[in-house]
């Protein structure tokens, strides 16, 4: 049987110089736009570390969290949208990466950031904190002892205390706690008179004037009204310390509201609206000051002195005296827009005087009238780069200041005009800056021996008053706060840990450290006798330090 055979067509011959080119599909190449953004984002990840370095953290970091949102989200909008893979794994990736964006939002909730702006979560199932309602207790702020730590930084405003001194050897002798519960939110932090300590809280959309037991932590009285403050940036409540005087308290919340209290009972004796007073409101003063009216009330002989300022386009006042038995207005001066630091008393160039950092300026103010008796520049913006910190009197006629945002420091000589300055009796120069060193962003200085201690942008220096150099600059705290107590150090570390520092121009002397809070801690401390007052974003609590009954020798 013939079968026919399956004529196939001819195959054309292959040139063997050809190369093989290999059966697979292709795969679309990376944009350029992609390897653009893939390669600059770190690029410019590393070189915003290597320039802020010595400068501010907050910055680079701000710069690492855009430049990684910016990488992985050009990656995954061209995997999923222009690239050539199959559609399954193009659509599986999308799904991944909604399913982890949506389980982020269930899981978690951003309670803002710190103070280097890395962005702070907490469980959305976290349990909320337990808050004290008052009890019926007698209250007695009239009485003082030496152990009183009645306003901002202590009895001096400058963040020390010189009448006690503290056992160093935490191994044996560690702090120990006495009690903790939770409180309102809020920055502000504790000023302590016989026994009991006043703070502010919100709670809810009410703002209050809080007095606790110390040795308890037993809320004691409330004063309460309708306010409420809050940002992204700077977190929820009122940020300045009360101040105790004369048995009354003198509160300022974060909208404006000053308040005296009978320390008694917590009964209003009187209260000022300072944005009433400046002309301005609520909605046109967050323009100006982002992160609220932050200053700690002055009481020197009959006033209560406090920034005033104004609004955005209109006049403003850099200080009011107020009468502090009734209220009234004694006198205003200065024209300069409020900072988000606190005036205080110095004595400069032979005149008692008050000493206000404001927006944009440092200025000298006479105690009876309010005549502006010096100014000088000090750039600042308080809806950017706010100034915090305090002035710190370093000589009889010169004072320090100290900034972050990459300002540094810089110590002015007060001396009599001499008819150098037509329009004031004295005059302020710069005798040295350096803007390299004490960038205290939320926190202040404290002096011993001819040199200043504070947390550069986070890590502890020191630098003589002198000229301005560094001592050294070691460990890192973050924007925590501290206070001096003898020749001893307190520093709060911005995430809860308290360390004890033996202070010497020569080197850091950690003596010890213990843990005291778990969250964010921005408050300033309170030292009453041998008991600290610690406070983190919602929580307070008591330590019993130990002490000892002699100084301690310098280090050589």
């Amino acid at each position: 049987m013939n079968q026919e055979k399956l004529l196939l067509p001819a195959e054309e011959p292959r040139d063997p110089e050809l190369p093989v080119e290999p059966d697979v599909e292709p795969v679309a190449r990376l944009p350029r736009w992609i390897w653009a953004v893939t390669l600059g984002c770190p690029l410019l990840v590393v070189a915003s570390w290597w320039w802020f370095a010595d400068r501010d953290h907050a910055i680079a970091h701000a710069v690492s969290f855009v430049s990684i949102v910016m990488t992985t989200t050009s990656l995954l909008v061209w995997f999923v949208c222009c690239s050539d893979y199959q559609r399954y794994w193009r659509l599986w990736a999308a799904g991944l990466a909604l399913s982890g964006a949506l389980l982020m939002v269930l899981l978690f909730r951003l309670e803002g950031v710190n103070g280097e702006l890395i962005p702070q979560l907490r469980l959305r199932w976290a349990a909320s904190r337990e808050l004290d309602q008052p009890t019926a207790q007698a209250v007695d702020l009239s009485t003082t002892t030496p152990a009183d730590f009645p306003q901002f930084l202590g009895p001096q405003r400058n963040a020390a205390i010189e009448n006690l001194t503290l056992a160093v050897n935490w191994q044996q002798q560690p702090p120990r706690r006495l009690w903790s519960h939770g409180v309102g939110e809020g920055w502000s932090g504790f000023a302590a008179v016989n026994g009991y300590a006043v703070t502010m809280e919100q709670r809810g959309e009410q703002e209050w004037v809080t007095c606790y037991q110390i040795k308890t932590g037993k809320l004691c009285w409330k004063h309460v009204i309708e306010a409420r403050h809050q940002t992204f940036l700077g977190g929820v409540g009122p940020r300045s310390t009360p101040t105790i005087h004369d048995g009354n308290v003198y509160a300022l919340g974060a909208t404006g509201i000053l308040r005296c209290l009978q320390g008694a009972s917590g009964t209003l004796l009187w209260q000022q609206d300072l944005l009433q007073l400046a002309g301005t409101d609520l909605t046109s003063d967050l323009k100006a000051v982002a992160w609220g009216r932050s200053a700690s009330p002055l009481l020197v002989d009959d006033k209560v002195v406090i920034p005033l300022g104004g609004s955005p386009s209109g006049t403003k006042t850099s200080l009011i005296a107020l009468d502090k038995q009734t209220g009234k207005p004694l006198w205003r001066s200065g024209d300069r827009q409020v900072s988000y630091s606190s005036p205080t008393v110095m004595t400069l160039a032979g005149q008692r005087q008050i000493v206000t950092v404001n927006e944009d300026n440092v200025s000298g103010h006479d105690l009876q009238t309010g005549q502006v008796l010096w100014q000088h520049d000090w750039d600042g913006q308080s809806n950017a780069s706010a100034s915090v910190s305090q002035p710190v009197a370093i000589a009889a006629d010169r004072l320090l200041l100290s900034k972050g945002y990459q300002q540094g420091a810089m110590a002015l000589r007060i001396e009599p005009a001499n008819g150098k300055s037509p329009s004031h009796p004295y005059v302020a120069t710069a005798t040295w800056t350096n803007p390299a060193v004490l960038k205290t962003k939320f926190t202040n200085l404290t002096l011993l021996d001819g040199f200043a201690y504070g947390l550069s942008d986070g890590i502890l220096e020191c630098v003589s008053v002198g000229d301005g150099s560094r001592q050294w600059k070691r460990g890192r705290y973050g924007h925590g706060q501290l206070l001096r107590v003898g020749r001893q150090l307190l520093v709060l570390s911005e995430k809860g840990t308290l360390h004890l520092i033996t202070l010497s121009p020569q080197r850091l002397q950690l003596q010890g450290q213990h843990k005291v809070m778990q969250q964010q801690c921005w408050a300033t401390l309170c030292l009453h006798g041998n008991q600290l007052l610690v406070r983190s974003v919602d929580q307070i609590a008591c330590y019993q330090l130990s002490v000892q009954a002699k100084e301690p020798a310098a280090l050589p």
